[in-house]
């Protein structure tokens, strides 16, 4: 399921309304007439531009026959003959939608396996997503709290924690405008256009704050950044060698980006290009960010210098 914001944003990439719903099925003709009913009266009720995907596995048990019957332009019916199977028909779906994704999970069971897989396969396939717990009315007739719920769903996806999490039950109504609401918002942080020079002051400010990689006595140098997309958000970083960036160095910059930008629920993907290091107009270097090590024994000079 995603969304995207319906009021349009100033800037060079477009806002794309409405809201997609992925449904992987098999043998669920009997079914479809109350789902899309279901979905037609939330569409209705909350004024949504709604598109449905139904990834069939090829039922052949009057799926076909039951959309058309149902006779909704907003509902798309894919057969699927090949590859069949849970995970492939949501990535298929996902390919299809090119909004943000809503991962809903049971309160009683969840996060399953399963659960977690799907999860994994959105952030593969660089969706901005919510997730949703479902049928909390069971779980808060238990006495379980959103306190504990919360904290122990992302200690079993900590890779999911950039996302915001909704706690809902589709049977009373509880929460069910909020998850529009963090959907839209998901969809908005999404397109997010990145002031460049904000950004840079970010990414130099995090540098600063650590011992840059390494490899001898060479050092990463990040010399500058620039947004180079939306759904995903893209950022290309400039750098003296790409060889010597690792994965926590990257983890570590999008935790900052994060921290100060939000993007909740969004997407980042930094991209590393090699180049030689810039040059002022009048030919001398540009300064680059620096890390930990390097400030140390600049501040060092410094000292010296003035006799301290």
């Amino acid at each position: 399921m995603g969304s995207s914001e319906n009021t349009r944003q100033d800037g060079p990439f477009p806002v794309l309304p409405g809201v997609s719903v992925v449904v992987p099925t098999y043998r669920e003709a009997a079914n479809l007439p109350e789902l899309l009913a279901r979905l037609d009266q939330l569409r209705r009720e909350h004024g949504l531009d709604l598109d449905v995907f139904l990834m069939d596995d090829d039922s052949r048990d009057g799926t076909e026959e039951a959309v058309a019957r149902a006779g909704l332009d907003w509902v798309r019916l894919t057969v699927r003959t090949r590859d069949r199977g849970l995970s492939a028909a949501v990535m298929d779906g996902f390919r299809l939608a090119d909004k943000p994704v809503v991962l809903v999970m049971d309160a009683g069971i969840g996060p399953t396996v399963q659960d977690k897989h799907i999860a994994a396969k959105i952030t593969a396939a660089r969706k901005g997503c919510v997730l949703i717990i479902n049928k909390w009315d069971l779980s808060q007739a238990k006495g379980l709290t959103q306190t504990q719920a919360g904290p122990a769903l992302f200690k079993e996806m900590a890779f999911m924690a950039h996302c915001p999490l909704v706690f809902m039950s589709a049977k009373d109504g509880y929460n069910v405008r909020k998850s529009i609401d963090v959907i839209d918002a998901v969809a908005a942080q999404t397109r997010t256009q990145l002031p460049t020079g904000m950004l840079n002051r970010v990414l130099e400010e995090a540098c600063e704050r650590i011992t840059m990689p390494s490899a001898g006595r060479k050092h990463l140098r990040v010399f500058y950044a620039t947004q180079t997309g939306v759904a995903p958000i893209r950022l290309r970083l400039f750098v003296n060698d790409t060889k010597l960036v690792k994965k926590s160095f990257i983890d570590y910059l999008e935790r900052k980006v994060r921290e100060r930008f939000g993007l909740e629920g969004a997407p980042l993907v930094l991209a590393f290009v090699e180049r030689p290091r810039p040059e002022r107009a009048e030919g001398k270097p540009a300064p680059a960010p620096r890390g930990a090590s390097q400030r140390y024994h600049a501040a060092r000079k410094s000292r010296n210098r003035r006799g301290g």
